[in-house]
């Protein structure tokens, strides 16, 4: 038995970080910025990951790391970015159902 396919984790990949944005905090706040303002509460509300009547996504509680960040991102694809970060820090991201949404956590393995 062969199953292929995209984990939850793959709705990150269907958003870009819309128009410019300027971050000076951690690494992990920036991508949870990243997520927030791309699928959960983004400006367009057209490009929010929702069902109709609640948000499909939510952010679990944050691991506190404190590698810091300057950075710009404009037009940059969600989910690429986040793995890009999570390489470069060795951190894990996992996506549970918790109720109606799923929520998104990082950690150090």
């Amino acid at each position: 038995l062969i199953i292929t396919g995209k984990d939850v984790k793959g709705l990150l990949d269907q958003r870009i970080v819309w128009g410019i944005e300027v971050y000076n905090t951690t690494y992990e706040n920036m991508i949870r910025t990243m997520i927030t303002n791309s699928c959960i509460s983004p400006t367009n509300n057209n490009r929010r990951l929702w069902t109709g009547y609640s948000n499909i996504l939510a952010l679990g509680a944050a691991a506190g790391f404190t590698d810091t960040v300057k950075e710009q991102i404009s037009y940059k694809n969600v989910g690429e970015k986040i793995r890009e970060y999570c390489t470069r820090f060795g951190w894990g991201y996992r996506a549970e159902i918790n109720g109606n949404t799923i929520q998104f956590s990082f950690y150090k393995g």
